[in-house]
């Protein structure tokens, strides 16, 4: 299956600590959206619960992971690119990433008539050069700062490296070179342990950064956010305070939607 040009893959982008995991969660409730039932995700996608068996999902009990009941459906996007070198993304994507979306039976789900979802943090227009026909919802912030401050307790704390050795690249780039000697010091390195890596040469991140590591996410944050707000007809943007489920349904062609949803939209 063509799976990068597929019109049954939904992303829904995001700021990081924006909120998409339960907006994923909701477009889920959707009678063509395919759920990742799994005891460590919930039955339903409206069963919401913390754990320390999905790698987040003590942080934040909206998250999930995308695993069907063969396999992971595979990371796409930015978070796994740069373990690549630029030159290599086709390969990636036609190679790895399509291997694995067989892997977890994808080709199954689709042909059977759901989409599948994915909650990610890249920008619509970069994403839809590489899947020119995938569903984007868009979330954008309506106060950048309250999601700036949900960042420092939510995904700081996820780790910076990926498990699926299948999704990288046989060699290693810059940036897998300096997680690898990050991971000499921390096993387990999360966002803001890479800050200080990089920026105070300590493996461990510490209080008295604070101020500093502030400082920068809030203008790698900001600087997202400009380019979250530009609308286009080529995807759907959506915020907390504008959610129309209405809207949503359209463009997804569903046909209905769980009542259950409406426990999600309460934050």
């Amino acid at each position: 299956m063509d799976y990068v040009n597929s019109d049954k893959l939904i992303f829904v982008l995001a700021s990081p600590a924006g909120g998409g995991y339960r907006l994923g969660r909701i477009i889920c409730c959707f009678d063509n959206v395919f759920w990742y039932e799994a005891i460590r995700n919930g039955k339903y996608p409206w069963r919401i619960f913390s754990s320390d068996q999905v790698k987040g999902k003590d942080i934040s009990p909206y998250h999930f992971d995308r695993r069907t009941h063969f396999n992971m459906v595979p990371l796409l996007g930015e978070r796994i690119e740069r373990f690549w070198n630029s030159q290599d993304l086709e390969q990636l994507y036609s190679n790895n990433w399509s291997a694995e979306m067989n892997a977890a039976k994808a080709n199954e789900i689709i042909t059977n008539g759901k989409s599948l979802l994915w909650v990610l943090h890249d920008t619509p227009e970069y994403l839809l050069d590489k899947f020119p026909n995938a569903k984007i919802i868009n979330l954008y912030d309506e106060n950048i700062n309250d999601v700036i401050e949900r960042y420092l307790t939510t995904t700081a704390l996820f780790p910076i490296n990926i498990e699926n050795t299948k999704l990288k690249p046989q060699y290693e780039n810059d940036h897998a070179a300096r997680i690898r000697m990050l991971e000499v010091e921390n096993a387990n390195p999360t966002y803001r342990d890479f800050w200080a890596w990089e920026n105070k040469k300590e493996a461990f991140y510490k209080d008295y950064m604070l101020d500093e590591y502030k400082e920068s996410i809030s203008q790698m944050l900001k600087e997202q956010h400009e380019k979250r707000i530009i609308k286009s007809p080529k995807y759907l943007s959506v915020s907390w305070d504008n959610l129309n489920i209405d809207a949503i349904k359209e463009y997804l062609g569903a046909s209905s939607i769980n009542e259950n949803y409406l426990s999600l939209t309460k934050s």
